[in-house]
């Protein structure tokens, strides 16, 4: 009765006067009339559960117990049980563990935190160099160059490689916690665009914006119109005769 299901687990409530039988569908039979009481589709399990639908056998119903009276049928999915009332043909209760999103964002964080440090380090060693620079400048009878104020167009640039950076960076996290690690290869290359960006926008290396933009561009391959839109925006500030002035005389 339950078609061309596969069966992988089967289990008798503790009567005898039930069985249970777990494969892509599960089904409650009376033992004793061979009937079918209750079938709960594979649909109904990935509705239950929010699983996604597999080719496989069902992993939840490897993970399944069946009350002693046979009335009650409890299903588990990672961080989720599921209570079934075969008499009443319903699901009677949900019990849920910890939401995955606690660690998402802190996987997310982490990262962003990490590649900013990387970018302030950076920055921080350019501007010893820079430093050094100029005092063996002025060793040699040459007048320092005063610093410029940065264009707010500048400003407002690394405003939007830093949230494309954020963006790029919880794609590739955000599917490996809904789907696990094995993602098509251009969802991690976005990983890297994120890390670059982060880093870049928090030095801020004003010259390397521009590659910057182009790989946030590039990042369609991993399905982000976020950093495309972002980038565009990027490349029209990057453009504004301010900004070109500004990265002419960094570039001395």
């Amino acid at each position: 009765e339950l078609g061309e299901s596969y069966m992988g687990l089967m289990q008798f409530s503790h009567d005898g006067s039930r069985l249970i039988a777990m494969g892509f569908d599960i089904g409650c039979f009376d033992v004793s009339t061979k009937a079918l009481r209750r079938r709960i589709s594979y649909d109904e399990l990935v509705t239950a559960h929010r699983d996604w639908p597999s080719d496989f056998p069902n992993p939840i119903a490897r993970q399944s117990a069946v009350s002693p009276d046979g009335k009650m049928l409890v299903t588990s999915k990672e961080a989720r049980l599921v209570f079934w009332d075969l008499e009443a043909e319903k699901v009677w209760q949900v019990l849920r563990g910890n939401s995955r999103l606690i660690p998402m964002i802190t996987f997310i964080c982490g990262f962003a935190v990490w590649a900013a440090a990387w970018g302030i380090i950076g920055k921080r060693s350019r501007q010893s160099l820079a430093i050094n620079e100029n005092q063996t400048i002025g060793d040699s009878g040459r007048e320092s160059l005063s610093p410029r104020s940065v264009p707010l167009a500048l400003k407002l640039c690394r405003c939007l490689i830093m949230v494309g950076g954020l963006v790029a960076l919880s794609i590739p996290i955000v599917l490996m916690f809904a789907y696990g690690p094995w993602l098509f290869p251009t969802l991690y290359f976005s990983l890297f665009v994120g890390l670059t960006a982060i880093t870049l926008g928090a030095s801020p290396d004003y010259l390397n914006f521009k590659r910057t933009a182009v790989l946030q561009l590039v990042n369609i391959l991993a399905l982000d119109p976020v950093n495309v839109v972002l980038a565009a925006l990027e490349f029209a500030l990057l453009r504004s005769r301010s900004v070109k002035d500004y990265l002419q005389t960094e570039k001395r």
